[in-house]
């Protein structure tokens, strides 16, 4: 069973641009908990500014909620971390832990001996608190492969859920991180590997998926893809290609992931691109008269995702260049939709649909058809009889 760690509130807040007000956070929140999601990561704790927010934001989801922060090497951040134990019993102390040369000599002008003292120290005392703890390593992907596996040594001598293997810079491929995570798993270590992967070359699906099979056990995600830079691995393109490519198991149902992101979308004021596949507006919409033709005589023709699992409905959108194939589809969609329908009146919706699209984007067959209602229909006086003029 693969693991999903929701990071919408947290890394995905990183974007800019966005609503990030607490208001807002815990409208995802509350969003977030009809999805079965195993764990949220909810905040950074290092200030009391951020203790008293991760507190409010734990009040609101409820001790039955697994809720991680993320914290630095530095004991007073720990130790303030530690203390959310008495707001939320199944808090998870995250330790962010930067593990590539570049960043541990040029960000944090130390030195790898320091860092692992450092790393050992932290465990050991939140292991003497008795609280569940996991491992970031931050930009793992670019660090030295001896030295890293030093690191993930002295991790698996500690009682840790979750070591993270993050490719903070986006910079690995499928085949360099699906060896990387094999090499990991096949040490047998006593933790679950994790992955939390950013898009900076496009890859942050494709690496998810590489890491899920060679052996992780959780993936850290977040709604929309929205993430710093390029973004993070989206929630809704790793659980299509589980469900669709592997048969492996997830919490996550897919029929209420669209809903749930179109939710969220309008909760932090956010519009994905057109082209997203699964929740992106043009994701199930077919405009060409071949494909057109093709969806009329069977679905599976031009649509290898059903929208239905995801809970959305096909869009067969029309344009004024498509062919007969358009045609058949209109008509066969209007006798659908609207039975009373007569085959002149459908001629002549069709002929105004095709004229209103040269001038109004995005406009559909059901626009056309109640926007022709409204300017052509027969106003009769007594108001018992209403029907569309023949011609107009």
């Amino acid at each position: 069973m693969i693991k999903f760690q929701d990071n919408t509130v947290r890394d995905g807040m990183q974007q800019r641009n966005l609503r990030k007000d607490l208001k807002t956070q815990l409208k995802i929140f509350d969003l977030l908990k009809t999805t079965n999601i195993h764990s949220l990561e909810v905040g950074m704790c290092t200030t009391k500014e951020d203790f008293q927010l991760i507190s409010e934001k734990s009040t609101h989801l409820g001790e039955l909620q697994k809720m991680v922060v993320l914290t630095r090497l530095i004991p007073k951040d720990i130790e303030l971390t530690c203390k959310l134990v008495n707001v939320n019993k199944n808090l998870v102390v995250k330790l962010l832990v930067p593990i590539s040369t570049l960043h541990i000599l040029k960000k944090l002008n130390s030195t790898k001996e320091n860092m692992l003292a450092k790393l050992q120290q932290s465990l050991n005392y939140i292991s003497n608190l008795n609280i569940k703890v996991d491992v970031c390593l931050e930009d793992a992907t670019r660090a030295d492969e001896t030295y890293l596996f030093k690191v993930l040594e002295l991790c698996n001598n500690y009682n840790i859920d979750y070591v993270t293997i993050a490719d903070t810079v986006g910079c690995s491929t499928p085949e360099e991180y699906g060896a990387l995570i094999k090499k990991i798993y096949d040490c047998n270590y006593s933790f679950g590997i994790s992955i939390h992967c950013h898009n900076d070359m496009g890859l942050a699906t494709a690496n998810t998926i590489a890491g899920i099979l060679n052996g992780a056990t959780q993936v850290e995600t977040t709604f929309l893809g929205i993430g710093e830079r390029a973004g993070n691995s989206a929630v809704d393109e790793i659980l299509c290609i589980l469900n669709k490519k592997y048969n492996i198991k997830t919490d996550l149902d897919l029929k209420n992931i669209y809903e749930i992101s179109k939710l969220i979308e309008d909760v932090i004021g956010y519009t994905s691109s057109p082209l997203k596949p699964i929740i992106g507006k043009n994701a199930f919409i077919h405009e060409s008269g071949i494909h057109q033709d093709g969806m009329l005589k069977d679905k599976s023709m031009y649509q290898y995702i059903a929208p239905e699992d995801f809970g959305k409905t096909t869009n067969i959108y029309d344009s004024p260049i498509s062919g007969i194939s358009s045609s058949k589809i209109i008509a066969t969609h209007l006798k659908s939709k609207f039975r009373d329908l007569t085959n002149t009146e459908i001629v002549n919706i069709e002929i105004f649909y095709r004229n209103i699209s040269k001038i109004i984007n995005d406009v559909t067959i059901e626009d056309a058809y109640h926007l022709f209602n409204i300017i052509f229909l027969e106003d009769v006086k007594n108001g018992s009889d209403y029907r569309y003029k023949d011609k107009f």
